[in-house]
């Protein structure tokens, strides 16, 4: 069965970096600059609850229909190198230093990041160009890090997608998938990002400061997105309690 995020797939990440950027990789280390638009994750673990009825009946019709609600959108180069330029404008007060590295990275002629995006999709079963998808991808990455993930079986294609039915049925509805428009510019926000938090996570391991990227990682989860990682594990029916 294929499997999803090992540890080696992060490791070779390096095949996707042109001479010295690896070096550069080690910059983004922490993804500042948070999607714009981006609705509170931690109401996701309530999706977990969801009560049958008086007959016992089994919640598969919702799971089934929240399974099917989709975003999907079409990508233009304009919009992906808007997306990179707005992440880079938003690190820039606070990190100028990132921001740079970010457009260097990233930017016209630099790294595809819509590339890589695709190559991280490999045996999860989840699409390119679908909002909820990115979302998905996005988090589980994240998880992947605060778990310290490297055993390449023990995040399944199951586990993505019941991670995706969690992200449908709680954001489908959400203002920031409203729109094919507002979809399409947080699905690439979520992208990049998904790709910087691999490619920080490669930096990390070479520089020697995993545990303490796990950490801030975790932390920006807390902060931004009201979802506690390290009290999560990650099941077929998606995220859940420990």
């Amino acid at each position: 069965m294929a499997t999803f995020l090992s540890f080696n797939a992060v490791r070779r990440l390096a095949d996707w970096l042109r001479p010295g950027l690896v070096a550069a990789a080690l910059l983004l280390t922490v993804p500042l600059a948070r999607a714009q638009g981006v609705f509170n994750m931690g109401s996701l673990t309530n999706t977990l609850s969801i009560p049958t009825d008086s007959k016992g009946s089994s919640t598969a019709a919702t799971t089934k229909k929240n399974a099917a609600i989709s975003r999907p959108y079409t990508p233009t180069p304009a919009l992906k190198q808007q997306t990179v330029k707005a992440y880079a404008d938003q690190l820039r007060p606070s990190d100028p230093t990132t921001a740079q590295v970010t457009l260097d990275t990233f930017g016209p002629g630099k790294v595809d990041y819509g590339q890589v995006y695709r190559g991280m999709l490999t045996g999860t079963g989840l699409r390119e160009n679908d909002a909820v998808d990115a979302m998905t991808l996005y988090m589980l990455v994240g998880y992947a890090i605060v778990h310290n993930v490297q055993d390449g079986k023990a995040i399944t294609p199951a586990m993505a997608r019941g991670l995706r039915t969690q992200v449908a049925s709680t954001a489908g509805g959400s203002a920031a998938f409203a729109s094919p428009g507002g979809a399409a510019k947080l699905g690439e926000e979520l992208k990049l990002q998904a790709v910087i938090l691999q490619f920080g996570w490669e930096g990390a391991i070479k520089a020697g400061t995993l545990p303490a990227y796990r950490q801030r990682i975790a932390g920006m989860f807390r902060r931004d997105y009201n979802l506690d990682m390290a009290q999560l594990k990650l099941t077929s029916q998606g995220l859940a309690r420990k």
